[in-house]
């Protein structure tokens, strides 16, 4: 009795062959398989709870990774921002320690100009006649410059208005201005040759103080009318609106008629001058000390180094307290900046 061979080593059943012709017959149907696939439920869901969690966590990923690049860069900007911030404060706080310093010997300059104006003024009251305080231009001659223009170049100025910037420019131009005043003011007052010709000056600029000036009026060629600088005095025992005329302080004079265009003073071309007209002594004071010599020149001087040296002291109050408040707002310390 043979022993029958297992199913999976038995041979598959042989299909029957069907006809040659395929019209002569319709052909079989093949017979339809049904292929059962069972899945363990919760191998499925494991599944998707692995895709799922893979799929959070890539999320995850995505968002720290942008996090940490927008976190660099707002860093790194926030760092650079910084660098400009501290850099502004240090500049406001070196200039506000520049101006600082530079006040004291601002302040001795204008105060050694004072008592060259007063010297200059004279006192009638107190019986001081014009001179020269050749002290004050010694003492003015022997100060430093307190900065020079890199003081104030390469500063970040973000942290002043611009009217702070201005003024800053303005003090610094004044301040260069007025040191090239002070040494040309001593070169031409300083030496013994230079004082002989202004105290003689000085001598003459006190008579021409209530000296007064008139025009002689005279009409040339053309028609032109024009007028000659002469020293008027009053006419003893003269008549109402006559003076004395001279050419020079000490010379002899002539009886003039003050002219004020009444009846009669016409002004013939070619005549002999009779008619004076006044000159204002105030509004002329700077043409006629230049006319005095030496110290003419020098009260021209003072004239002009004067209201330079009370502008840039006034400048220079304005500077410490626009930077101070400046500091103080961004909640920096007022002084000089600290050691790196």
């Amino acid at each position: 009795m043979g022993i029958a061979a297992p199913p999976f080593a038995q041979p598959a059943p042989v299909a029957p062959i069907g006809p040659a012709d395929p019209f002569s017959a319709a052909a079989a149907a093949p017979q339809e398989k049904v292929v059962r696939l069972e899945f363990d439920d919760r191998l499925v869901a494991d599944a998707e709870v692995g895709k799922t969690q893979t799929f959070k966590i890539a999320i995850i990923a995505a968002v720290v990774l942008v996090v940490g690049l927008m976190v660099g860069f707002f860093g790194g900007s926030t760092f650079e921002n910084r660098k400009i911030f501290d850099r502004t404060v240090r500049d406001a706080q070196s200039i506000y320690t520049s101006i600082n310093e530079a006040s004291a010997t601002i302040t001795s300059a204008q105060r050694h100009i004072n008592a060259m104006v007063t010297a200059a003024a004279g006192s009638e009251a107190e019986g001081r006649a014009p001179a020269v305080d050749y002290d004050a231009i010694a003492a003015l001659r022997a100060l430093q410059q307190p900065f020079n223009a890199n003081a104030f170049t390469n500063k970040n100025y973000n942290a002043f208005s611009a009217e702070t910037v201005h003024d800053l420019f303005q003090y610094l131009m004044n301040v260069t201005q007025l040191w090239h005043e002070f040494q040309a003011l001593a070169a031409s007052t300083l030496a013994e040759a230079a004082r002989e010709e202004l105290n003689r000056t000085a001598g003459e600029l006190a008579e021409s103080a209530t000296t007064q000036y008139g025009a002689l009026l005279m009409r040339g060629e053309g028609g032109v009318l024009a007028g000659s600088l002469v020293f008027l005095s009053p006419v003893d025992g003269g008549q109402p609106g006559q003076v004395l005329a001279r050419p020079s302080r000490r010379g002899p004079g002539r009886n003039m008629t003050l002219f004020s265009f009444g009846d009669g003073q016409s002004i013939e071309e070619g005549a002999a001058p009779s008619f004076v007209m006044l000159i204002d002594n105030a509004t002329s004071r700077g043409v006629l000390a230049d006319q005095t010599g030496a110290f003419g020149r020098y009260l021209n001087d003072l004239r002009r180094i004067k209201p330079m040296v009370d502008q840039t002291v006034e400048i220079q109050g304005r500077l410490l307290t626009s930077i101070s408040q400046a500091l103080t707002e961004a909640g920096a310390t007022v002084g000089p900046p600290p050691a790196e």
